[in-house]
């Protein structure tokens, strides 16, 4: 039987294969952002979105109410060792539901030893629990401590996507989910 979240058994069931993927063979990862290999993540953390769908911003929790979200994150190899792709899926709860696709680039400027901040940018799609994908884009930072086997990832993320065909009381084209803190790991 599917009941109105039909969508969200097969990406856990692929989010959860992804995290086995990750925590089995776990390679070393650098610190630096190695440009070498390819490095998984997973992580979470708070979340608060914006607007609500069915018309004008109200004070409900579903409007803007603080959530959580889970990630998975993908890093390729790189020709150049302070520029990195990185690919994102996650989901998000806040009282509405939104799951994200994004293609990002990792920016890691001062490479260390210790502490390695990083900036990232990106683009992706978003869906929002009962409607078609939108177009949007993603911008965050954070820190990486490096270990020997896994870095741990401080970040604070935004990202913003296209409203549907919304209601005439609408200010913003625009909506929007935060992302204040969240922690990682990353293989």
């Amino acid at each position: 039987m599917m009941n109105r979240h039909g969508w969200l058994l097969p990406l856990v069931n692929a989010a959860l294969s992804v995290v086995a993927a990750t925590l089995l063979p776990a390679a070393p990862a650098s610190g630096q952002a190695r440009s070498d290999g390819f490095s998984f993540g997973i992580g979470g953390g708070f979340a608060r979105g914006s607007g609500s769908p069915a018309g004008p911003r109200t004070s409900a929790p579903e409007a803007g109410g603080l959530g959580y979200y889970v990630l998975s994150t993908l890093e390729l190899p790189a020709p150049v060792r302070f520029l990195r792709p990185r690919a994102d899926l996650f989901f998000a709860d806040w009282g509405q539901h939104v799951t994200g696709l994004t293609a990002n680039v990792l920016v890691t400027p001062v490479p260390g030893k210790r502490l390695v901040p990083y900036a990232l940018a990106g683009a992706g799609a978003y869906k929002m629990s009962a409607s078609n994908p939108k177009s949007g884009w993603t911008l965050g930072v954070g820190l990486r401590l490096p270990g020997e086997l896994r870095s741990i990832t401080v970040e604070s993320r935004m990202h913003a996507y296209l409203r549907g065909r919304g209601s005439e009381f609408e200010s913003s084209r625009w909506r929007y989910l935060w992302a204040p803190i969240g922690l990682g790991v990353q293989f």
